[in-house]
């Protein structure tokens, strides 16, 4: 029933919505499990490993990535006759990304290494940028399809990332690597999904006018840099915690409160499908007719959300001991106060993709701002009190502040839609 109600709702198409739905279940399902292997067979600390090979690219995706994700979404459903140049402008930033990693990384690997690998060897900490390059390509091209509504080839990269993530980790623990097998199977999941996406993005380009534009670059620039401020202060609500605890309580605890933030976000599968459908649809609607559609969304998307959250908030004592081991039960308090901070992002996602697909990441910049000092702040007080809890409580507040914000710009009346740069492309179509 719920279902039928969201298909009808957003009016994506049946195979729209329920291909994304695969595809982003897969991945936090393979996940969970490379977690519970990785828990299992090689300790906290392999576990926090595993959690930091994906957080670290993603703050260097940050640092040097442009915005071209949340660009893509908007721009290239708006402008579909300049699709070449898009792709070319997403190449150009991904060499970037891939060259300023090697950069930055290669003369600290000692550091970074001692701060959070203690379990690799160096050979396996000089592959990182390799993995940086592989996991920035993979998410960029997933994009570039998302704004081309072509959803059934980004859940297919997500959903080689996925099964080759919890495969290789599998096979390298069989062939008795240990700890190594970590960052093996990250780097060969990374490249797996960056190449299945570069060949599907190979046959979309024949023909297409991939020389540079200037002006359109400068456009594509000015509107990703609001993306990267807004996915820089996303990262901070979402996972400074774990860095911050690193140095607190040491990389084991680490472990122990990376198993409860998987338990907790495994539950935001419904709305961020949905919003990964909505906003390249919503960036061709007019203001008024993309604000309704949104309405809709959140009236139906949400409630189905909370059910889930609430059963998860009853199995995730069970969760942790029959899948994890008894010896993981310390998760299970950090779990459920990230459950109930995690309500408040089931509403964020759908209202984020209607202030990104109407043309205002300025807002959903307010937002991260706002979540985003508050668990600086929270963190910063709680986590020397209360260690991972403390954390978890610090999120959880910084999830409902954003939500009371993003409520806040979504009820106020005012322009539906942003001229952002725009006017740099007068004249100018191809």
């Amino acid at each position: 029933m719920v279902k039928k109600c969201l298909l009808r709702v957003l009016m994506a198409g049946r195979s729209d919505l329920a291909v994304t739905l695969v595809g982003k279940t897969s991945q936090p399902i393979f996940l969970f499990l490379t977690v519970m292997l990785v828990a299992r067979a090689l300790g906290p600390e392999a576990v926090a490993t595993l959690a930091f090979l994906r957080l670290i690219p993603v703050y260097l995706i940050l640092l040097f990535g442009m915005g071209v994700e949340f660009s893509n979404q908007y721009t290239i459903p708006r402008h579909p006759e300049r699709f070449g140049q898009i792709v070319s402008y997403n190449l150009a930033v991904w060499l970037l990304v891939s060259i300023a990693s090697a950069a930055l990384f290669l003369p600290l690997a000692p550091v970074v290494r001692n701060a959070f690998f203690t379990t690799l060897g160096v050979a396996e900490v000089l592959a990182f940028p390799a993995v940086v390059s592989s996991f920035f390509g993979m998410r960029m091209i997933s994009s570039i399809f998302q704004g081309r509504r072509r959803f059934w080839q980004a859940s297919l990269v997500w959903l080689v990332y996925g099964t080759l993530l919890l495969g290789a980790q599998l096979i390298l623990l069989l062939l008795g690597m240990g700890q190594a097998s970590v960052m093996h199977s990250v780097l060969t999941a990374s490249l797996a999904g960056f190449a299945t996406g570069l060949i599907l993005l190979l046959g979309q380009i024949r023909g297409a006018r991939m020389m540079p534009d200037r002006r359109f670059w400068a456009y594509l620039l000015r509107f990703g840099f609001n993306g990267q401020m807004i996915s820089a202060l996303e990262v901070i609500t979402l996972r400074l915690d774990h860095f911050i605890l690193r140095f607190i309580a040491g990389p084991d605890v680490v472990g122990y409160y990376a198993i409860a933030t998987k338990l907790a976000e495994a539950f935001r599968v419904i709305p961020d499908s949905v919003s990964f459908v909505m906003t390249p649809m919503l960036s061709r609607l007019t203001g008024a007719e993309a604000r309704a559609k949104a309405r809709r969304a959140l009236g139906l998307v949400v409630p189905a959300s909370v059910v889930f959250a609430c059963l998860a908030f009853f199995c995730i004592p069970f969760l942790v001991k029959s899948v994890f081991g008894p010896q993981y039960a310390r998760s299970i308090a950090a779990s459920w106060i990230l459950v109930a901070g995690v309500i408040g992002l089931l509403y964020l996602s759908p209202m984020n993709s209607y202030f990104i697909g109407t043309g205002r990441p300025r807002l959903v910049l307010c937002v991260s701002a706002v979540a985003g000092l508050v668990t600086i702040v929270a963190d910063l007080v709680l986590i020397p009190l209360l260690g991972m809890n403390g954390a978890a409580a610090a999120s959880s507040c910084a999830y409902l502040s954003g939500l009371v914000m993003a409520s806040w710009l979504f009820a106020r009346p005012g322009e539906t839609r942003s001229t952002i740069n725009e006017s740099v492309l007068s004249g100018r179509r191809a």
